[in-house]
């Protein structure tokens, strides 16, 4: 993650507008709850945290803000529903900002 965090930190630096689509709460969580079973749903609450603190940590070290939008199926099914306005006034309000997607 450190290096990608690198890698990506110095192209947003040269201008590029950068979005990382990340999906790994759940096994995040399912590391976190080792031998209990528990449900995605569950595991993705414990995961993530672990995530975006992951995610911010390693950005930080190249001194990058990073942001993270939370986007369920749901979501990107109906787009009627107020989160593309959401997401539009989220990128030109964090243009300093690398966004994190995390899809459950």
């Amino acid at each position: 993650m450190d290096l990608l965090a690198c890698q990506v930190s110095q192209i947003w630096r040269n201008g590029v507008e950068v979005a990382i689509v990340s999906s790994a709460a759940v096994a995040c969580g399912r590391n976190l709850t080792k031998g209990s079973e528990v449900s995605k749903n569950v595991a993705a609450a414990f995961g993530q945290a672990q995530l975006i603190r992951e995610w911010h940590n390693s950005f930080g070290r190249y001194q990058v803000n990073s942001a993270q939008f939370l986007v369920t199926d749901h979501g990107l099914t109906d787009l009627s529903q107020p989160l593309m306005d959401a997401l539009k006034f989220g990128f030109k309000e964090l243009q300093k900002t690398i966004k994190i997607w995390n899809l459950f």
